[in-house]
């Protein structure tokens, strides 16, 4: 080698070492013999891993459409960077499939021992039997662990042991051991994250089922996989759903912005200002073209948006909400209220009963019965929650089983001295038919509660009615329209029971 040439590679060792992007650039054109492309949404991806590099950042989030990049950046890229300022980092990286974790674990060992990485960064040596994808370690005692979202994660954690931890010494020591210090500095706290990439398969999107099982292994096991409290995790994917791994973090541990501990860095493929995010990738022409050909994929995947008004019958924002506290005197003597009530009828199906009171023209859902604990119990909180609020009227659908129920609860009011009016109904007309031709009256005059997410039978409730789509897949069962059933039984009731206070002028 040149003197020439170990000027440059002394130059760049320091230049790789100082900025996260140079380093990117560099390896990228070295792997892949072609320049890195310096599109703005990729730097402002690059400027929010250096925030975790340095220590600002904590919890990350990052939201993009597929093919953008992310992937390359913030696991392959983030891996190889964070051995060079600290040979001892640990990380686990988490995706929806092996296949894809071990690819991208493969990736980043595959770069860390490349000639012109070890060129630079001769002191990350890999272990002479770290020839695997799923587990691999340094010489330092740093190494990666990849596994899919259903897979064990045993006998390996993310980041370094405390400072207080009696190993800590050792640990100090060994990296000390095997480097030259020139690394050393700032970053040099930095020791490894837990990645997420991906971490929802796009064909399970509308499985509530499958998103619980992310949601709660996240939970249970990869969010206790640190070694210490403040090991980063991010977790990189496009939005698939509001209730996506992504939706739920932010759901239950809020963004920096509301006061919680996710940073959020979201990038809808078009712009607030109506232009391409990276015209190279797709064009505007493009993007507008994806949407019209499928609505709903593309708000979710391209607009980071997963709950696109375009395809929602109730749109949150289009609903109108109360304050129980500031209500709750004109909301206990109600000029009318109906109970509705919609057994679940299959497995799967939830129970659905609420009081809905009118006062003036508006009718507020004060409560709400919406579960899966099955007939027993809820036919003993049924007939509580009329007693309870008063009902006048009371509508249930007597279909299946629920028939034998319903006169059971009819004749227990009965003998308890309730005077209201307790109806069986027997609908004749298909269930989506009648949400939707209900769905404006729903929307113009049902009113909310405003705290229904600390409630939890009221929030799933909520959830599902906002979640319901115009069209509904052909064949498909249990489309979880409990929710929206229940508001066009009360709507439906209230409307042809009082037809002078929606007279059309």
């Amino acid at each position: 080698m040149t003197p020439d040439e170990v000027k440059r590679l002394k130059v760049a060792h320091v230049a790789c070492l100082n900025d996260f992007t140079y380093f990117t650039r560099y390896f990228f054109k070295k792997q892949y013999h072609r320049k890195w492309k310096q599109w703005d949404h990729l730097l402002l991806i690059a400027d929010a891993l250096k925030e975790v590099f340095e220590g600002k950042t904590k919890r990350l989030i990052i939201n993009c459409a597929p093919r953008y990049g992310k992937t390359e950046l913030g696991v392959k890229m983030f891996i190889a960077y964070g051995l060079a300022l600290n040979p001892a980092a640990k990380f686990i990286h988490v995706t929806y499939s092996d296949d894809l974790a071990l690819d991208n674990s493969e990736a980043a060992r595959d770069l860390v021992s490349s000639e012109e990485y070890q060129q630079l960064f001769p002191y990350v040596k890999l272990k002479p039997s770290s020839k695997g994808k799923k587990k691999w370690y340094t010489e330092a005692g740093g190494g990666v662990y990849a596994v899919s979202f259903g897979g064990q994660i045993t006998g390996f954690g993310a980041g370094q042991v405390d400072p207080d931890d009696e190993d800590f010494n050792e640990f100090v020591d060994a990296i000390e051991a095997s480097t030259k210090k020139d690394w050393l500095g700032n970053k040099a706290m930095f020791a490894g994250a837990i990645l997420m990439d991906d971490s929802n398969k796009v064909d399970d999107a509308d499985s509530e089922l499958l998103r619980n099982r992310v949601n709660e292994r996240y939970d249970s096991t990869i969010s206790n996989r640190v070694n210490r409290r403040n090991t980063p995790i991010l977790n990189m994917q496009q939005r698939t759903h509001e209730n996506d791994l992504s939706g739920n973090l932010i759901k239950k541990q809020k963004t920096i912005q509301e006061g919680g501990i996710w940073k959020v860095l979201s990038m809808p493929s078009i712009k607030e200002d109506g232009t391409a995010l990276c015209p190279e990738k797709h064009t505007i022409e493009e993007l507008r073209a994806l949407e019209q050909h499928n609505d709903i994929v593309f708000q979710r995947q391209h607009m980071q948006n997963p709950k696109p008004r375009a395809g929602l019958l109730f749109p949150i924002d289009d609903l109108q909400f109360y304050d129980p506290v500031e209500m709750e005197e004109t909301l206990n003597d109600p000029e009318f209220a109906y109970i509705p009530c919609d057994p679940a009828n299959e497995g799967g199906d939830d129970f659905a009963a609420g009081p809905f009171k009118l006062i003036g023209n508006k009718i507020y859902l004060t409560d709400v019965i919406y579960n899966t604990d099955g007939a027993d119990l809820n036919e003993v909180a049924l007939e509580q929650i009329i007693i309870n609020e008063k009902a006048m009227y009371v509508g249930v659908e007597a279909v299946f089983g629920w028939k034998e129920t319903a006169n059971r609860v009819r004749d227990s009011l009965y003998e308890k001295n309730w005077n209201g009016d307790f109806r069986q109904l027997r609908p004749r007309t298909n269930k989506h038919t009648r949400i939707t031709n209900r769905a404006a009256f729903i929307r113009n005059n049902m009113v909310f509660r405003k705290d229904w997410e600390s409630r939890p039978q009221y929030a799933k409730f909520m959830r599902i009615l906002t979640s319901y789509m115009k069209i509904q897949e052909a064949g498909s069962k249990n489309k979880r329209d409990d929710a929206p059933d229940l508001c066009e039984m009360a709507g439906s009731y209230y409307e042809k029971s009082f037809p002078a206070l929606w007279a059309i002028k």
